[in-house]
């Protein structure tokens, strides 16, 4: 992989990191926004229900609406419409609005990835496809490691708004590098919808999306609530839930560089087993010693 293939992988996976912090940081200024827009923390937390329902389900049909459009087009067009989606929530004077720039964020996001997924694998050779996917997926954990601690400083500075115009600048920064930065790829035809349902049948693939199902919910319950737990529970402050946060993130992209260095080396089929092996061990190993850590410690 030469120098600008590295350096289109990296800035993609930057883009990333600005998308997922969007949705990340609001998990960890929840109790700010519900005081600030005079809602409760459940009503805010619905924030992160539209942003994921509005990823679910917008990002698979913009996706196909734009399958034919060369992907550089698609790219910056999402990020054109993830900043706009950053100035309304900048702007957001009650919970609606907010909920309104959620939606456009959410859509935004979800095409910017699947797009940006797409794309590496097209502009870097098959060998290294694993580990430049671990990298998309590094800007997503980085978000955690420094988006959510940032922006909790920022609101601390400044207010939780200025978080989403500094997210709105340094991606309009990203989409001028990328227009200039990557090659245009031409599109794919579209799948008809009778077809992609077909992929259901297979067993793989369905086991497949039930584990990122069953993830992506666990984790988005965890971190949506996870801020005020910290402080009405444990009794820490804002430096606590940072650092909370930052080790979340390190293991996260401790994990996804490991996940690409493994694809890379033993293939899917040596990896995920490996994978899927130590999470069930860890589960293993938590309820079986409630005596010597707590009961409900894991």
């Amino acid at each position: 992989m030469d120098r600008i293939q590295k350096m289109t992988v990296y800035i993609l996976a930057l883009g990333v990191f600005l998308t997922a912090t969007s949705e990340l940081v609001v998990s960890g200024i929840l109790q700010v926004i519900a005081a600030d827009l005079n809602v409760s923390i459940a009503l805010a937390g619905q924030l992160i229900t539209a942003y994921s329902i509005a990823f679910a389900i917008g990002t698979p049909v913009v996706v196909s609406l734009t399958s034919r459009m060369g992907r550089r087009k698609v790219i910056t067009g999402t990020l054109a419409a993830f900043i706009l989606g950053c100035l309304v929530a900048y702007a957001s004077t009650n919970i609606t609005i907010l909920m309104v720039s959620r939606i456009i964020l959410g859509i935004s996001s979800g095409v910017y990835l699947v797009t940006a997924f797409g794309a590496v694998a097209k502009i870097v050779p098959p060998e290294k496809i694993g580990g430049s996917i671990g990298t998309i997926v590094l800007g997503f954990s980085s978000a955690m490691i420094l988006g959510v601690p940032i922006g909790i400083a920022i609101t601390g500075w400044l207010s939780w708004q200025a978080i989403f115009m500094i997210l709105g600048l340094f991606s309009l920064l990203i989409a001028f590098i990328i227009f200039r930065l990557l090659p245009e790829i031409e599109g794919d035809a579209p799948i008809p919808f009778r077809e992609q349902i077909k992929v259901l049948g297979s067993a793989v693939i369905v086991s497949g999306l039930f584990l990122t199902f069953f993830r992506e919910s666990g984790n988005s319950v965890l971190f949506t609530y996870l801020t005020p737990f910290i402080t009405d529970i444990l009794g820490l402050n804002a430096s606590g839930i940072s650092m909370v946060m930052l080790a979340f993130g390190v293991l996260g992209a401790i994990g996804s560089r490991l996940g690409g260095y493994g694809v890379d080396r033993w293939e899917l089929r040596g990896s995920l087993p490996a994978a899927l092996s130590f999470i069930w061990r860890l589960w293993r190993f938590c309820p079986s010693s409630p005596s010597r850590y707590g009961a409900g410690s894991c």
